[in-house]
């Protein structure tokens, strides 16, 4: 950690939308090859599977996602079918990049029995590399922090709370699954996220308390990036990464993922900056303790 003066401070904030974005432009450039290929003009395509000449152009472009029944009616009018069922793969794929929590609290009231966020993933996983600037991270939260960070969520979306107990029920059983050694979880949080008071003051002294007894385990490597630390970095969004094969962010609308191996090695890097500025042990412990007696 350089003290004194930061001859270079970065704010290392990798594009969340990054990859759904280049896939979108790689996918509508495809698109574009095939048609080009086949000889058919723009205008002539777009009126014989009826999609409107500007809506043609944003998918060329990179600038709208195609549906299935797009890619399929385009494939069979440029005379090439049997490239849809992998271009609508591709398409899948790309989408899953960027899933809107309101379609999700829709889908399954936050119960995810599949992807990323499934208890199957999280048992999978072995190394959980995890950067929180504001916020307690959802394996460390105590019940009443989760209930109050979803109840939050589902105002905002402007969804009814009836499925949210469900939902909280399934969080608890995953944490509780993904909480033991056979896997190593190592997080670096901002001293921000002690200040952060989201339930009432007894829950909060609960939380803090919860989060010194997680510092003991073995398997937890807890560090705490102090308020008036100098840096050499900061993240302005908070980012998990699963072992070394996905990023996930949470922004209050959507889940962002990244899967393309030089972004993930990017912010592989980046959480290595953070780990170094933090305090852990002892230091982290203290900060912890004092945020309780300010309570």
């Amino acid at each position: 950690m350089r003290c004194g003066t930061l001859p270079h401070l970065s704010t290392a904030t990798l594009d969340p939308g990054s990859a759904a974005e280049r896939g979108r432009r790689e996918l509508g450039a495809r698109l574009r090859s095939l048609r080009r290929a086949a000889g058919v003009t723009a205008r002539s395509l777009s009126a014989e599977i009826g999609l409107h000449s500007t809506t043609m152009s944003k998918i060329e472009n990179g600038r709208r996602f195609p549906t299935e029944a797009n890619v399929a009616a385009w494939c069979a009018a440029c005379g090439c079918p049997g490239e849809a069922p992998a271009i609508i793969e591709r398409l899948q794929t790309i989408e899953s990049a960027y899933e809107e929590w309101a379609r999700v609290v829709r889908r399954s009231g936050l119960r995810v029995r599949s992807g990323l966020h499934s208890q199957v993933s999280f048992e999978n996983t072995r190394l959980f590399r995890i950067d929180e600037p504001i916020v307690v991270p959802g394996l460390f939260q105590v019940p009443a922090y989760t209930r109050q960070m979803h109840r939050f969520m589902f105002h905002l979306l402007g969804r009814s709370e009836e499925s949210l107990e469900d939902g909280l029920t399934f969080w608890a059983q995953r944490t509780e699954a993904t909480l033991d050694a056979r896997r190593r979880i190592v997080a670096v949080l901002g001293e921000q996220v002690l200040y952060t008071r989201i339930t009432s003051e007894s829950d909060h002294v609960f939380q803090l308390t919860h989060l010194l007894n997680l510092a003991e385990r073995q398997y937890i490597s807890l560090g705490i990036i102090p308020a008036a630390a100098a840096r050499w970095g900061v993240s302005n969004i908070g980012f998990w990464i699963y072992d070394s094969s996905t990023v996930a962010m949470e922004t209050p609308t959507a889940c962002i993922q990244v899967r393309s191996a030089a972004e993930v090695a990017l912010y592989v890097k980046m959480f290595n900056d953070l780990q170094r500025v933090a305090v852990h042990g002892r230091e982290a412990r203290r900060l912890i303790t004092e945020a309780l007696a300010e309570l």
